[in-house]
């Protein structure tokens, strides 16, 4: 409940308008199509929330980008065969440059989070899927317990094989009680350096009351 999603769900409205907040940390040389899929919010859910996030991108809330697609898919595993083909098919079908999985642990059938031999099934499929489809995948996933004090590669949640499928680890931090800014890391295994950001965020009230 720390806001992964829904700074996921900002990034990718974002990436499909090329419109990006001030400060520019990030920006696209061209608006991006974009698929975001997940497995516990309905589309329709979905949709009502960027519609919000219009507001906060200065747009109207009707002014939805047409090439940000949902796919809410409760029953979709990466360890099948058929549906990493299916994946790969709708990738294909949407033209898709990013993918946004919400969130990796319902993204696959692994009796055992913490088991890197089942867990390296669905990480492959994901690579084999980005291969073939030449799509950016952005995994959400959550930060073990008590992970606070370790180092930002150790901080995922179950087995090696998760954070070794990354390339680039984006850590969204703990908000310290009472704050709405949320110390943001961001590492490359390209690079050594690693990036410190600092998001904040201001939740308004719109005249409907949402």
């Amino acid at each position: 409940k720390g806001g992964k999603s829904a700074f996921s769900l900002y990034l990718a409205a974002c990436a499909a308008k090329n419109i990006w907040p001030n400060p520019e940390y990030i920006s696209g040389a061209r608006a991006l199509n974009v698929l975001y899929i997940s497995w516990e919010d309905p589309d329709l859910m979905m949709a009502k929330r960027l519609s919000l996030y219009q507001l906060g991108m200065g747009k109207d809330r009707l002014d939805m980008p047409e090439n940000l697609t949902f796919l809410f898919a409760p029953t979709l595993f990466l360890d099948r065969d058929d549906h990493a083909e299916a994946l790969k098919e709708a990738i294909s079908e949407y033209k898709s440059d990013i993918v946004i999985f919400d969130t990796l642990s319902h993204a696959h059938q692994a009796d055992n989070e913490n088991d890197a031999t089942q867990l390296r099934i669905p990480m492959a499929k994901m690579y084999q899927v980005a291969q073939a489809t030449k799509a950016g995948i952005i995994y959400i996933h959550h930060t073990a317990k008590g992970s606070g004090d370790r180092a930002m590669q150790e901080k995922a949640r179950g087995s090696t094989a998760i954070a070794a499928a990354w390339h680039i680890c984006l850590d969204w931090g703990v908000r310290e009680k009472g704050s709405d800014v949320n110390p943001i890391q961001i590492q490359s295994k390209y690079e050594h350096e690693t990036l410190e950001w600092a998001i904040s965020y201001l939740k308004e009230r719109d005249d409907n009351g949402h």
